[in-house]
This record gives C-alpha cells, sequence and structure tokens, in this order.
C-alpha cells in the first residue's frame, strides 16, 4: 500500500507509525508497543486467575502522531505548520 502510494503520489494514512517508516504518509493510532503491554496486562491477569469475561473492554488511551516530512515533499504537499507542531515523530529523511 504505501509502495502504490508513494509510486501514484496518492496521500496515505495509516494506524500505526511503522508504515510511515517505510514511506508512508502519515500515521495516527495507537503504538505497537503500547497495545502489546496493555495484552501483557491481561494475560498476566488471567494467568493469576482472573476470568477473561470479568475482564473490561479497553481501547487505545495514548496516539501517537507520525507525519514522514519526506514522503509529503516528494508527493509535492505541504504539511500545515500547525500539525507539524503537534506531532509526534517527524520523518525527514
Amino acid at each position: 500500500m504505501v509502495d502504490f502510494g508513494i509510486e501514484n503520489k496518492i496521500p496515505n494514512a495509516h494506524e500505526y507509525r511503522e508504515w510511515v517508516q517505510s514511506g508512508g504518509l502519515l500515521a495516527f493510532g495507537p503504538t505497537i508497543d503500547g497495545i502489546w503491554r496493555r495484552g501483557a496486562y491481561f494475560i498476566e491477569k488471567i494467568l493469576n486467575g482472573a476470568k477473561p469475561s470479568d475482564l473490561p473492554v479497553e481501547g487505545p488511551s495514548e496516539f501517537h502522531l507520525a507525519i514522514n516530512l519526506k514522503a509529503a515533499e516528494d508527493m509535492g504537499l505541504s504539511v500545515p505548520q500547525h500539525l507539524v507542531a503537534r506531532a509526534d515523530e517527524l520523518i525527514v529523511r
């Protein structure tokens, strides 16, 4: 998907920052590390005797905004400064 977007100069948005690191334009979502850490918390609860049906369903509580400024430049796009200022990670290479 990333390669198709780059080749055809189609802006693309993703859920995980890893897509942006491989050339995608931007990502806004939870980090994979955060998902795994929270999953480990629930696994520990279950291994210590908690019933899975008694555990709450959770959504992510932290979100990460990553922007690939190099991809934006290659597509002829300018990223608004207020978005750049709010980004957790900027890729400029």
